[in-house]
């Protein structure tokens, strides 16, 4: 697979991007995690310093004869998920990592996360410099053959804070100005309200596989802690997910890092195409002064 160019982020001074992760898919089973975890943790704290092991209940639910779920009386099932950290001074983000073993049929993954700020909406260029750091030393920690394909999730957010141009805590998100998919429903009234649930799935490439999938979801309004006021407004997360997987495919940490850019390009593409006209300028601009 040919090398794409490695800077081919739009020019956008302030994109609503808030997260982006990339997640690299692999055979890992339990057993070998369990030998190289403890390993691989220190290895990453020179990048990830801050180690939070966050503990997952997972329950069984059945229904009763009327229909009415209920517990069944099995014991939950425990797992620990590894995140290692490191957050940016100043308030402008932090980098994730995260390697998960094989799990009920699923393979595991290393992912990476890029989680930016108001302050600093964070690049490509730097998720793409962690992956190619750190995913050819997972690859020799953890003895991976071959991995199975690469995956990009980016989180955008559509809040006062993010893009006051189209969000207040007085009139919450002008959701039908930022985004198409919004923009022309034929049918009369005064604005969108909440909730905005929808999902698109789209086959890019069924050859690679290639899939995308854009996910619009509402967020709750910000409270302040101390006097219970709001604010933020509510907010509006646009979910632009490209997954490159599968279990037939072999690729070395160079073939991933191409598909990385391949799977980039398309996120560009459902961007640009999702995004209205009026969104894209303020992307282009400084923030507003305050």
């Amino acid at each position: 697979m040919p090398s794409l160019p490695k800077k081919i982020e739009p020019g956008y001074i302030r994109p609503p991007i808030y997260e982006r992760v990339a997640v690299f898919k692999v055979d890992l089973p339990e057993e070998k995690f369990e030998i190289f975890r403890d390993s691989w943790l220190e290895l990453v704290s020179e990048d990830f310093p801050d180690y939070k092991p966050e503990p997952l209940w997972t329950f069984s639910v059945e229904s009763n004869d009327s229909g009415i779920p209920r517990l069944r009386n099995s014991r939950p099932e425990l797992q620990i998920k590894h995140w290692s950290r490191k957050t940016l001074e100043n308030g402008k983000g932090r980098n994730v990592i995260r390697v998960r073993p094989n799990d009920e049929g699923d393979s595991g993954f290393l992912s990476i996360n890029l989680i930016g700020s108001t302050k600093d909406r964070r690049k490509y260029d730097q998720l793409r410099d962690l992956a190619e750091k750190w995913l050819p030393r997972f690859i020799a920690h953890f003895e991976i053959d071959d991995l199975e394909g690469v995956g990009l999730h980016y989180v955008n957010r559509i809040r006062s804070d993010w893009t006051p141009e189209f969000a207040s805590i007085e009139k919450g998100v002008d959701i039908g100005r930022v985004i198409v998919l919004f923009g022309s429903i034929p049918v009369q009234s005064e604005s969108l309200i909440a909730p905005f649930d929808c999902n698109v799935g789209l086959m890019i490439d069924s050859s690679v596989p290639c899939s995308a999938k854009i996910r619009v979801l509402a967020e709750e309004p910000v409270y302040d802690e101390k006097t219970g006021h709001q604010k933020l407004s509510i907010g509006v997360k646009v979910d632009i997910i490209v997954s490159r997987f599968s279990k037939e495919r072999k690729l070395d940490a160079k073939d991933a890092i191409s598909d990385m850019d391949a799977a980039h390009s398309v996120v560009l593409e459902v961007f640009e195409g999702i995004f209205s006209e009026e969104a894209k300028e303020v992307f282009r601009t400084q923030a507003p002064s305050k």
